[in-house]
């Protein structure tokens, strides 16, 4: 996985940077001292055998190695920062193509679902039923009236993402419902920001709601509000409890074992902290499991 790998990388040129400084302060504490000690230390110190001999050349050592130390430094902030930038450009990469992907299967499930309405519309007018083939079509109506109200000019990668994940969740007999409350033209969020976040927790809810089918209530709600200039993402799933609402949002923490990568819900918080937002969470074990994101 290229993102899991460049953050592992990123991970191990921080730790290199830490190591690199503080080897680079102990050099220069060490030449400043040796370059300030009077000359009765120094003598007491070489009598001891503690210092060597050869005091000039060991401080010029001590100002070359800080020197190196430094350069060695600036390299490896360099090589972060070039990193950072790589792993920005992948993540970006990854939600245009996601988002063409999901834009692919929406229309291969909008024609198949075409289809079989139209099969069961003209079914009811042969049999003589038109009452029945109008109900049909109210009904059809009413349940495709909440994805009309979000289809947001501005938002078309929000859009894609809730027709896809809404297919996706009745291929495991789960309902999907979302409502826009309030316009949404004036975001401060970015939108790839805001669909990395539904993305990572409409997944999960559908994942622990598709290995749970005993579950009694099968139900995914999504709720955005633009209200006093604030954003307010809401995601709730009766069908999962978390016991420990705090550790998943850690690095590497993952319930779907080999297949989890330990790394959603922790971009998510990540996200919401570069707007200076809040995550609140929820967890019950007959309510279900809501997420809250306020930004």
């Amino acid at each position: 996985m290229p993102h899991y790998s460049q953050s592992k990388s990123r991970q191990t040129l921080t730790n290199l940077i830490v190591a690199v400084n503080i080897l680079t302060c102990v050099c220069i504490v060490i030449a400043a001292w040796l370059l300030r000690m009077d000359d009765l230390t120094r003598n007491s110190l070489l009598a001891a055998g503690l210092l060597m001999p050869k005091l000039p050349q060991a401080e010029n050592l001590l100002l070359l190695l800080s020197s190196v130390l430094v350069l060695t430094s600036i390299y490896f902030f360099c090589r972060y920062n070039r990193l950072a930038t790589l792993e920005q450009e992948y993540i970006k990469e990854k939600m245009l193509c996601e988002t063409a992907r999901n834009t692919i299967q929406l229309l291969r499930c909008h024609r198949h679902d075409f289809l079989n309405h139209m099969q069961v519309v003209l079914g009811y007018l042969q049999l003589g039923k038109p009452d029945a083939a109008q109900t049909y079509l109210l009904n059809l109506n009413q349940e495709l009236q909440a994805i009309r109200e979000i289809n947001q000019p501005d938002l078309p990668g929000i859009v894609v993402l809730l027709y896809s994940k809404q297919q996706e969740a009745q291929r495991h007999n789960i309902r999907l419902t979302f409502e826009l409350r309030g316009s949404l033209n004036h975001l401060q969020v970015r939108e790839i920001d805001l669909t990395r976040i539904m993305a990572n927790l409409v997944d999960n809810a559908i994942y622990e709601l598709a290995r749970n089918p005993s579950a009694a209530s099968r139900l995914i709600n999504i709720i955005l509000e633009y209200i006093n200039n604030r954003l307010y993402l809401t995601v709730a799933n009766t069908g999962s409890f978390i016991p420990d609402t705090a550790a998943i949002f850690k690095y590497g923490f993952t319930t779907k074992g080999e297949r989890g990568s330990g790394i959603g819900l922790y971009n998510v918080k990540k996200i919401v902290e570069k707007y200076n937002g809040q995550i609140y969470v929820e967890s019950d074990e007959t309510e279900g499991t809501s997420f809250t994101i306020v930004i």
